[in-house]
């Protein structure tokens, strides 16, 4: 069979022996909003097995918010008939691609959306508490810019200090110092041996 979107009531669906993502209430109460509000907008992925039903591979939140919400239809991404192998590859080659956040590129957005929305109702939706909505605002303020210079004249600051302790350190002490008394051991090992 080949792979296809196709729509199945939530109850056709069996969930999977297998899964890896812990259960967070607080988030699952986000995605139900969010599902609520506009609907849902990302395939769950299933597969068939060999008696005709289908079981899920990845997307387990998502139904569950679907269900709770009594939705009759759920959008699914069909693999056909695969393994069981087959399908916990595909759930972890889907769900574990974790990107690092571009903190400016969040904070721009952040700045637009509080400019039209309410920092409570955006809190109900996404996943940041109300304080990390005010401290990304802010994070555009600082001048990062002059931080970094900042930084680098530290760091030069820093190394110059280090250089100039060291070259205290490898500086031979002068024999004009009356408390130095200087002893060279190879002219003393010398005089030894010619003696």
């Amino acid at each position: 069979m080949k792979t296809k979107y196709i729509d199945l009531n939530p109850n056709r669906i069996e969930l999977p022996s297998f899964n890896f993502k812990k259960n967070d209430p607080e988030k699952l109460a986000r995605l139900k909003i969010v599902i609520k509000n506009r609907g849902q907008v990302i395939p769950i992925q299933i597969y068939e097995l060999e008696n005709g039903t289908y079981q899920l591979i990845s997307g387990s939140k998502i139904l569950q918010c679907l269900i709770e919400l009594e939705v009759d239809k759920v959008t699914c991404y069909n693999h056909g008939k695969i393994s069981l192998n087959e399908a916990k590859r595909i759930a972890l080659e889907t769900d574990l691609q974790n990107y690092e956040t571009d903190h400016v590129g969040l904070a721009e957005m952040i700045e637009d959306l509080v400019m039209h929305y309410q920092v409570y109702d955006l809190s109900l939706t996404i996943p940041l508490s109300q304080d990390d909505f005010i401290t990304y605002t802010n994070y555009l303020k600082f001048d990062w810019y002059g931080e970094e210079k900042m930084m680098e004249e530290r760091t030069k600051r820093s190394v110059a200090k280090k250089k100039k302790k060291a070259a205290n350190r490898d500086r031979k002490p002068s024999s004009s110092n009356p408390s130095f008394i200087s002893i060279n051991v190879e002219s003393i090992m010398n005089e030894l041996i010619n003696s």
